[in-house]
């Protein structure tokens, strides 16, 4: 089973190729961001979270506003998958998200 790190890697390399679904996670990211102006809480429900790569350009943008950082939970909900762990995926994912918002200050 590959590591959390060489998905994203190759993660990163299909999005090079197709941007798709970087467009869909900025235009997500940006609703949420506008949505949420002024909130001292967020709290985002993911369904099917994975690894994650769409919520540290959320969180770096939750992060610079006038307002300060709103206090922000993410919440997955996923399916289990024969012969994946993805229990253990979404901890992983969960442990740098909380890292990255952490040294980012939300």
């Amino acid at each position: 089973m590959p590591s959390a790190m060489d998905m994203l890697k190759a993660y990163k390399l299909f999005v090079q190729c197709n941007p798709l679904p970087k467009i869909a996670h900025y235009f997500a990211n940006k609703t949420i961001f506008d949505d949420v102006k002024g909130a001292k809480v967020v709290h985002v429900v993911d369904f099917g979270i994975l690894y994650g790569v769409q919520w540290p350009c959320l969180i770096y943008a939750l992060s610079s506003r006038p307002e300060g950082p709103p206090h922000l939970r993410i919440t997955c909900i996923d399916f289990a998958k024969p012969g994946f762990k993805s229990a253990q995926c979404i901890q992983e994912t969960g442990r740098r998200l909380a890292e990255k918002a952490r040294l980012m200050g939300v």
